[in-house]
């Protein structure tokens, strides 16, 4: 919530402005910013224009009043013509002007102020320019009061008469402009008021929105909350049910391994035979290379002697041993060829593919491993 100060601090930031132009600054509605400014008004902080915008006042604040004068385009063009025969004359007496500008004096309320001079038993009313000091205005005054002409004892008389009338007209129509100034401030008075309730019931009505919210928010929250804990429950039986296939199963694996073990040491006297008769460094270094992987050699056949070696592994898993169809290749560069070729020749062989080398894969078949070759054949560089 928007407090007074932050309201005040944006109209001297600002200047005088329009509600609209306030609800936008501390992001409202005008209602709202509206209800802000009569309060404001209210308590003297904030002074209000009779000046109208579109059908609303200027609020601003001490010392921003000069300012108004920003507004005085939104004045009728009569209006605003008085208003640069005030400026420019600065003090103008009432009795000596035209009907519509003496109307006009007293609607541009924000701009032209209010003089009554006494001379002698007559009171005349004078207005002045708002920017000027009364002692300035005074001075002014003073000078219109003595050029005015001196007349003749015999005409005094009936020209007093129509000063007297002029007098009272002028006071009459005082008195109607300050009954209508009465009127128009009661008027306000209970747009303030009915703008107040309005907003007492709009602010009823989101308390009692944020209410209902707030607890439709707390029983959502309470759902997620079960839910969150019911399939916490569940996911921790299929952990645990989880857990004990995997142990399960992991025995099962130790039987089977236990089972090969057995079977690896039955023909580990024979492999070592064979072993003796190798006489291939390339095998010999895959061979290694399979033992420190604990990958069983089943079978295999010399292409090329020292550089090419097609071979049938098996590699443990957790669901088994599996059997792959591997090609060997000492190479400096693996071409995309050779890769086509190991593809080719495991898929005769119905098996998944690893291709084992001591280079590197040259730009192709580097493309080709994240395209056409992707997930069909496995490098190992050894």
């Amino acid at each position: 919530m928007v407090s007074q100060d932050e309201i005040v601090n944006v109209i001297r930031h600002k200047g005088p402005l329009l509600p609209s132009t306030l609800a936008k600054e501390i992001g409202t509605n005008i209602l709202i910013a509206s209800a802000h400014l009569s309060d404001l008004v209210d308590k003297k902080k904030v002074f209000v224009s009779n000046t109208k915008v579109g059908g609303s006042p200027v609020y601003y604040i001490e010392g921003q009043k000069s300012k108004l004068q920003d507004f005085a385009s939104n004045l009728n063009e009569k209006d605003q013509e008085t208003l640069e025969f005030l400026k420019k004359n600065k003090v103008l007496r009432d009795d000596k002007l035209d009907q519509l500008k003496r109307v006009s004096l007293r609607n541009i309320k924000d701009f032209a102020v209010p003089l009554q001079v006494t001379k002698g038993n007559e009171k005349i009313l004078f207005w002045k320019w708002f920017l000027i000091s009364n002692q300035e205005a005074e001075s002014l005054i003073k000078q219109k009061l003595e050029s005015s002409p001196v007349t003749a004892k015999k005409t005094e008389e009936p020209k007093q008469q129509d000063i007297r009338k002029e007098n009272q007209k002028s006071t009459e129509e005082n008195k109607k402009s300050i009954e209508e100034e009465k009127k128009r401030a009661e008027e306000e008075r209970k747009k303030s008021e009915e703008r107040k309730a309005l907003e007492d019931q709009k602010k009823k009505e989101e308390e009692k929105k944020k209410a209902e919210q707030k607890k439709k928010i707390q029983e959502e929250r309470e759902r997620e909350k079960k839910k969150l804990e019911q399939e916490k429950k569940k996911i921790e039986e299929e952990r645990k049910k989880i857990q004990e296939e995997r142990e399960k199963l992991q025995e099962e694996i130790k039987k089977e391994r236990q089972s090969l073990l057995k079977e690896i040491q039955n023909k580990d006297k024979e492999g070592k035979d064979k072993q003796k008769k190798i006489d291939d460094p390339f095998l010999k270094q895959i061979i290694e290379y399979l033992d420190n992987k604990k990958i069983h050699l089943n079978e295999y056949n010399i292409i090329r002697k020292k550089s090419e070696i097609d071979l049938v592994l098996k590699i443990p898993s957790v669901i088994g041993d599996l059997d792959y169809y591997c090609k060997a290749k000492k190479k400096m560069r693996v071409s995309d060829s050779d890769l086509s070729s190991a593809i080719v020749k495991g898929q005769s062989k119905k098996l998944p593919i690893i291709f084992l080398t001591t280079g590197k894969l040259n730009r192709k078949a580097k493309k080709l491993m994240n395209s056409e070759f992707k997930g069909s054949i496995v490098i190992k560089k050894i």
